[in-house]
């Protein structure tokens, strides 16, 4: 009569179930295999699991053993927790939110404590969640400076790690608000001829009607001498002509040169006055975006 054998772990203990492998059995506890010899003893697959501390040699591969449930993992499968300090854990018993290992999350969901980098057979510890990396999978922090980051904690937009993004968010949002004042400056100061509403609504949707009442006093202050000059000129040469025929009533083709050398002076000097000011304001703008971005560290 045939003997039934009654395989287990030699990990965890577990009894082993078959695969669809031949002669292999799989421990469901821990994931090891086994290979089932022609004399009923079982083997690892592989290397035989040499435990020494909590580093193991599974399957010919340097391995490390999980405090929690004693299954071995490569060291890039496992996280640090920072909180109990507990090393080479699973990374299904982390915590997604909290980072911390599944018998230290608080039930309150309160944030884990930040802990130091470390490096470990050449993959970096990430200082958030604990988690280790190789190189091409983690980053650096521009501004805190914290190395070994997991890619997936960076931010998209700020290319920050998550403190830094929620530190500077607001002060990203206000330049990316000042960029598009700017590109708005700039496509009026393209634009050839310019009247005295091509920034007017602009600059107040922008950045509200007091800020444009300062801005508009430099467009009142460049097109005063110029508009007087003109208005003088026209003066003048309506009383010479005046002079030239006097007693007898002025040409009627007189009135529309006159009125409409007014229009061109008036079109040129608001011209030059509303270019003036766009300039200025483009330069000013400019400056107010590199303080920003020296700020943010970009």
């Amino acid at each position: 009569m045939a003997e039934f054998l009654s395989l287990t772990c030699k990990s965890c203990g577990a009894k082993l179930e078959p695969t669809t492998k031949r002669d292999i059995f799989a421990c469901p506890a821990c994931g090891n295999e086994y290979l089932l010899q022609a004399n009923g003893e079982i083997k690892a697959v592989g290397e035989q699991i040499v435990i020494s501390g909590s580093q193991v040699n599974l399957g010919g591969q340097k391995a490390v053993e999980c405090a929690i449930c004693g299954k071995k993992n490569k060291p890039e499968d496992t996280f640090h927790c920072h909180t109990c300090d507990r090393d080479d854990l699973c990374a299904r018993h982390q915590n997604p939110q909290t980072h911390q290992c599944a018998d230290c999350t608080p039930l309150d969901g309160s944030t884990p404590r930040s802990g130091t980098n470390s490096v470990v057979g050449g993959l970096m510890e990430c200082p958030v969640c604990g988690k280790r990396n190789s190189l091409e999978h983690s980053f650096r922090c521009r501004l805190c400076g914290r190395d070994g980051i997991c890619i997936s904690h960076q931010d998209p937009h700020l290319l920050l790690c998550p403190d830094c993004a929620r530190k500077v968010g607001p002060e990203r949002e206000a330049l990316d608000a000042e960029h598009a004042y700017l590109a708005e400056l700039e496509k009026v100061n393209a634009k050839k001829f310019k009247t005295q509403n091509s920034a007017y609504y602009m600059i107040a949707k922008h950045k509200g009607k007091a800020y444009r009442s300062e801005v508009y006093k430099g467009y009142y202050k460049r097109i005063g001498l110029p508009m007087f000059l003109i208005l003088a000129a026209v003066g003048i040469i309506v009383f010479t002509l005046m002079k030239i025929n006097e007693g007898t009533p002025m040409p009627a083709g007189c009135y529309p040169i006159i009125f409409l050398a007014i229009l061109v002076g008036e079109i040129s000097v608001i011209n030059f006055g509303i270019s003036g000011m766009i300039r200025d304001e483009v330069a000013h703008q400019r400056k107010v975006i590199a303080d920003l971005e020296k700020k943010l560290g970009n």
